[in-house]
């Protein structure tokens, strides 16, 4: 993400990149004060392990990404967060999440909008 899209969402550390340990690939982590996000570029599986429940989690198609099918991953017990899975090839996607801390709610999106501008940012980027 670029710094201006960061911005937008809200002032944040240095983000993290790490190897997210669940689908084994690329991942970069953000933190602000009362909120956090991440990017992985999933490319162990297809977006269909979310929605043949492989699994866990309460998938829901919305409308593209830059074009691409994308659904929104939820836990029903879960308030605080939302993913989001853009299928971008066939085995690949782009994963974005976004949390929130309920004491910070007021000034952050709520979690699906939040994870939505996540997703939204990273594709405008990797479609360029």
């Amino acid at each position: 993400m670029t710094a201006e899209q960061l911005n937008e969402i809200g002032k944040t550390t240095a983000p993290k990149p790490i190897t997210e340990p669940t689908f084994k690939s690329p991942s970069c982590n953000f933190n602000a004060n009362g909120a956090f996000w991440s990017i992985t570029t999933v490319v162990t599986e297809g977006i269909e392990a979310w929605t043949s429940g492989k699994r866990k989690g309460q998938a829901s198609e919305i409308e593209p990404i830059a074009g691409y099918p994308a659904i929104t991953v939820t836990l029903p017990t879960d308030e605080v967060a939302c993913d989001i899975a853009v299928d971008v090839a066939n085995g690949q996607y782009l994963y974005a999440g976004f949390e929130i801390s309920p004491s910070f709610a007021d000034r952050f999106p709520k979690p699906c909008d939040g994870a939505r501008q996540v997703a939204e940012a990273a594709m405008e980027n990797l479609t360029k």
